[in-house]
């Protein structure tokens, strides 16, 4: 325990700041109080409200739809809050605790031609404001300004000139006084308004969050439980001087209700003490306003530098290139015998500890291998950042990659030549590179334990061992929990081949609430991470290919514990529906410091639970089973190269003492 507290100190004082440095922020669209939203009225809302606000111990909240009658109560059973804003009528405002931030000034404009007179403006239907603060906080003694806005949802002038507006005013008033702005844009990430903020000097705290907790969801809801939308509309963005250390869209049920027709967005953030580790400023790359036709090798100046697009253009089709934000995304040529790449002609200056893109197949495609490699000649060499990606699905997946790679240095995505059959067009957006954080010698990511399944395994075996093992690392065994059965995936109307299969005893509900069921019932697949005697191990990444059967809907929870019997939550529930194979996103396990410098003396713990069997055929497995065409998914013997739950990270011998 002493030796886990150390390490969490370190890197908390490497990073400048502590926990109780931290702001918790959030931006809270709360629906108004409407005698219509029969069973989600106000009065039934307000307690899961407060209970939010308590249980994430926010410093400062923007709300929308909040009428006075709301905010009034909020700052009565909260007696550490207070409020500024306009409430009557337009229902825009800033909650904050008094007992952390020190209000020196406020005031609010309207969002029209005349912002300092009461109008509505352009085209919208209603009349709208930006309420701002300026605070100072009351423990490190920083001064900050915040801005709450919430746009019209009618009027497209209105939301491109509230946009100019707010982004003249933040320059006139805040000069080099840090800045967060809050609000329900009515602006999806697709947006160009959203863009011109992300461009701006302004940054969305989920790009820049080092640990985003939520990749599945985006923040509205309608009070459907189960929308699944990555559409976001809601945002926190922070000026040059900050630092976002997590981003969580907060989907917490009372009694199987949310607490309004939006989720809360929440982030904590900080005053960067140094530029370690953080976001270069002109990323992420989104290759919106540029211009590409044809797959034939060509340089193209885009927002972050020249690039070089080979056997890549732009694809433009919300349906089939998916772009996951703005109105592009590169797509990459399928059937090619010659490489294609995505590669930058320009050098970043100050190393790299992460790069994150978001990647997805073309249509109804079949699968794309390929892999991220990196230069630190300007070009003439390259070498792979770790193993390749398959990618085998339509829908935008997060890869997150980990590196300790120092000096200048530029990246490319190079899909590999495999010819005609299986080898689909690649669709690529949104390329994120972070600074380097580590000083010293460069360390290098590998993979540390890997899967594979071949269409001889045995569904019915009780483990599954490691199809491969870093020497740094001992074996370990794919286990199932008690409460899972093996299945001879060939008996069944859906066959499930290459992979390590399981059905339920018990039928589980999928409620995203609720894991109780999965945990009691033992309804989870395990392995365990163990180092080998003279090693340290620090982990990065995990990765997983899902597969399913059946109609009903599966939620799948990893969770992780260091000592076999207390697990703690790894990441948000993956929902997974259907016959289709399915990759969770990347989840990045360098920001958890207890996985960190593990020695022989530790193990960890990994389980992946899972909710929604029906305890009669569904099936679950990791494994994979590819697109053959639109119709057919089925096994190939040349996917059995392929890992299918793969863990990687650093690896460091321990020198005996003298």
């Amino acid at each position: 325990m002493k030796k886990i507290f150390q390490i969490i100190l370190i890197i908390c004082l490497s990073a400048g700041y502590s926990k109780g440095q931290q702001l918790t922020v959030a931006t809270y669209n709360l629906r108004g109080d409407d005698l219509r939203d029969v069973g989600n009225e106000w009065t039934s809302r307000k307690f899961m409200v407060t209970d939010q606000i308590q249980k994430h111990q926010f410093d400062i909240i923007g709300m929308q739809e909040t009428n006075a009658n709301m905010a009034g109560y909020l700052t009565s059973v909260l007696p550490k809050f207070d409020s500024i804003g306009v409430f009557m009528n337009i229902g825009t405002g800033i909650l904050y605790n008094k007992e952390r931030l020190q209000l020196k000034d406020h005031g609010f404009f309207w969002l029209s031609p005349t912002p300092d007179v009461e109008s509505k403006g352009w085209d919208a239907k209603y009349k709208r404001i930006c309420v701002w603060g300026k605070f100072k906080d009351l423990i490190t003694g920083g001064e900050y300004y915040f801005f709450n806005s919430h746009f019209d949802h009618i009027g497209i002038a209105a939301r491109t000139n509230s946009t100019k507006l707010i982004l003249q005013r933040i320059k006139e008033m805040a000069g080099n006084t840090p800045v967060v702005l809050l609000g329900d844009l009515n602006t999806t990430q697709y947006d160009p308004n959203y863009m011109l903020f992300n461009n701006s000097g302004l940054k969305d705290s989920y790009n820049l969050a080092v640990n985003i907790r939520e990749k599945e969801r985006g923040t509205g809801n309608g009070f459907n439980i189960n929308r699944r939308q990555r559409i976001r509309v809601d945002y926190i963005f922070l000026s040059q001087t900050l630092k976002a250390y997590e981003y969580n869209v907060l989907t917490d049920l009372y009694n199987n209700h949310t607490a309004s027709d939006h989720y809360c967005v929440m982030a904590t953030i900080g005053i960067k003490a140094n530029e370690a580790g953080d976001l270069y400023r002109q990323f992420p790359e989104d290759f919106e306003n540029i211009t590409k036709t044809g797959y034939a090798r060509e340089k193209v100046a885009a927002r972050t530098g020249s690039w070089i697009f080979e056997g890549a253009t732009l694809g433009g089709s919300s349906g089939n290139d998916k772009p996951t934000s703005g109105t592009y995304a590169v797509r990459m040529v399928n059937g090619n015998t010659t490489p294609a790449y995505l590669q930058m002609d320009f050098d970043i200056t100050e190393g790299a500890s992460k790069v994150i893109l978001q990647h997805g197949l073309y249509a109804t495609d079949s699968v794309s291998r390929w892999q991220l490699e990196y230069s630190t000649n300007q070009g003439s060499s390259w070498t792979p950042t770790g193993p390749v990606v398959v990618t085998h699905q339509g829908n935008k997946q997060q890869a997150v990659f980990i590196m300790d790679l120092r000096g200048k240095i530029r990246f490319r995505i190079h899909k590999l030549e495999l010819g005609v059959d299986n080898n689909g067009r690649l669709s690529i957006d949104d390329i994120a590179i972070y600074k380097r954080q580590n000083t010293g010698a460069e360390q290098k990511n590998v993979n540390l334990l890997a899967w594979q399944f071949d269409l001889s395994t045995a569904n019915k075996e009780q483990g599954a061992n490691s199809s491969f093992n870093n020497k740094a690392i001992n074996k370990s065994t794919l286990t199932r929990g008690d409460g899972l059965i093996a299945k001879n995936a060939g008996s069944y109307p859906i066959r499930l081949s290459n992979g390590f299969i399981a059905a339920a005893n018990t039928p589980s509900s999928v409620s995203a609430s609720d894991t109780s069921t999965a945990i009691s019932n033992k309804l989870y697949l395990e392995f365990k991470v163990n180092p080998v005697k003279m090693n340290q191990v620090s982990l990065s990444t995990l990765d997983v290919r899902l597969m399913t059967t059946g109609k009903n809907k599966k939620l799948f929870y990893w969770k992780y514990s260091l000592d076999g019997s207390n697990y703690k939550s790894l990441a948000k529930p993956y929902e997974f529906t259907g016959v289709f194979p399915a990759s969770q996103h990347t989840i990045n396990l360098s920001v958890y410091p207890e996985l960190q410098k593990l020695t022989a003396e530790q193990t960890v713990y990994f389980r992946l639970y899972v909710n929604g069997l029906n305890g009669v055929e569904d099936m679950v497995g990791i494994g994979c089973f590819e697109r053959i065409n639109k119709n057919t998914f089925w096994a190939n013997p040349d996917i059995t190269k392929d890992y299918v739950l793969q863990l990687q990270g650093f690896t460091e011998a321990i020198k005996k003492s003298k």
